[in-house]
C-alpha cells in the first residue's frame, strides 16, 4: 500500500514538473472573422477582447486543456450600427450571453506538431462541436528574458452560423440572402508562461554577470535566473594584476520609466485634489455641516486615488496581478 501511494505521489510531481501553463497574450494575438454580404461582397470583423489558457507538457511536447473566452461586446466590424445589431437578440444577445467560449477536448498531431483541436464552441448557452485547424509555429526565447519561452500558433475554422443559433437574415429582392451562412474564422496566437509578464509591461533588463579581462573589451556573458526588477550588474576589471569589483545599477529605459511614473503620480494627485475640492463645494452649497463635508470630500479623494492606481498599474508591470 505504501509503495502504491509513493508511486502515485512521484507520478503526480513528475507530471507537474514537466507541464506548464500558458496564457494567450491578447495584446499580440487576434481573432478575425469574415462572411459574405449581399452575395458578392464580404464583411470582416474582429473581437478586441479575449483570453485563453492551455497546458504544455515539455516532455511529451503535447498541448492539453485549451480554453478560450471571447467578450462579444468587443466585436468590431468598422460599422457601429452593424455592431449594435450583432450584439442584439437577432444575433449574439450579449445582455444574456456576453461570452463565447471554446473548450478543447481532443488534440491531433502530425509529425509531432499540433494539427487539429476538436472541442465545443459555446454560443448563447449551448455547446456545438467545432474543429480548429492549427498551424503550430513553435516557440522562441523571450526578447527580455532568454530563459522564458513564448509559443506561437495560428489557425482557421468555419462556422455555419444558423447551426449555432445566429439565425437572422434578410431576403434580397433579386434572390438570395443579405448575410452569408458560412463564417470563416482565423486566429493568430502568442502565448506566455503564466509566471511571465508580457514584454509591454516589463521595464527592467534581466540581471547579467559580465567578466572582462580589460575595460572596454567584450567578455563572457552568463544569464542567471531573473528574480528582481532592480538589478546589479557586476563588472570585474583586471587592473595591475588585481581584480577590482565594480557594482553598477542598470535600468533599461530609466528616463522614460521615471518620467511615466512621475507624471502619472502628479496627474493622479491633481485629479484627486480637484475632485475633493469640487465635492466640498457642492456639499457646502447644500448646507452640509463642516464635519460631513470634510469626511465625504476626503472619501472622494481616496476613491479617485485608488481607482487611478488600479487603472495605471498594468502599465507599470503589474498586469498579471490585477487583470
Amino acid at each position: 500500500m505504501k509503495s502504491i501511494i509513493l508511486t502515485l505521489i512521484l507520478l503526480f510531481f513528475t507530471t507537474e514538473a514537466f507541464s506548464k501553463s500558458f496564457e494567450i497574450n491578447s495584446e499580440h494575438s487576434s481573432i478575425i472573422f469574415k462572411t459574405t454580404y449581399m452575395k458578392l461582397g464580404e464583411v470582416e470583423g474582429r473581437f478586441k477582447k479575449f483570453k485563453g489558457t492551455f497546458d504544455f507538457d515539455e516532455k511529451t511536447k503535447k498541448v492539453k486543456d485549451l480554453f478560450i473566452e471571447i467578450d462579444v461586446k468587443s466585436i468590431d466590424t468598422a460599422d457601429k450600427k452593424r455592431d449594435r445589431h450583432l450584439k442584439q437578440s437577432d444575433f449574439f444577445d450579449v445582455n444574456k450571453f456576453r461570452y463565447v467560449t471554446f473548450e478543447g477536448k481532443d488534440y491531433l498531431y502530425k509529425e509531432g506538431k499540433l494539427q487539429k483541436v476538436k472541442g465545443f464552441l459555446n454560443i448563447k448557452g449551448k455547446d456545438h462541436p467545432l474543429i480548429l485547424n492549427v498551424k503550430w509555429k513553435g516557440s522562441d526565447q523571450d526578447a527580455w528574458d532568454p530563459k522564458k519561452m513564448i509559443f506561437f500558433f495560428s489557425g482557421t475554422t468555419n462556422i455555419e452560423r444558423q447551426k449555432v443559433g445566429l439565425n437572422w437574415n434578410k431576403a434580397l429582392d433579386q434572390g438570395g440572402w443579405l448575410v452569408g451562412n458560412n463564417v470563416e474564422v482565423r486566429f493568430q496566437v502568442e502565448a506566455n508562461a503564466t509566471d511571465n509578464r508580457p514584454a509591454f509591461s516589463r521595464f527592467m533588463k534581466g540581471r547579467k554577470k559580465v567578466k572582462k579581462s580589460a575595460l572596454g573589451k567584450a567578455g563572457e556573458v552568463i544569464e542567471p535566473e531573473v528574480k528582481e526588477k532592480v538589478v546589479i550588474k557586476k563588472i570585474y576589471i583586471k587592473e595591475k594584476n588585481n581584480d577590482v569589483e565594480v557594482n553598477q545599477f542598470e535600468r533599461s529605459g530609466f528616463i522614460g520609466y521615471a518620467a511615466t511614473g512621475f507624471f502619472s503620480l502628479v496627474g493622479l494627485l491633481t485629479l484627486a485634489w480637484l475632485s475633493r475640492k469640487q465635492t466640498a463645494k457642492v456639499l457646502e452649497a447644500k448646507n452640509y455641516d463642516d464635519k460631513k463635508v470634510m469626511i465625504l470630500a476626503d472619501l472622494i479623494f481616496c476613491i479617485v486615488v485608488f481607482v487611478g492606481a488600479v487603472l495605471t498599474a498594468p502599465f507599470m508591470g503589474y498586469s498579471k496581478f490585477l487583470f
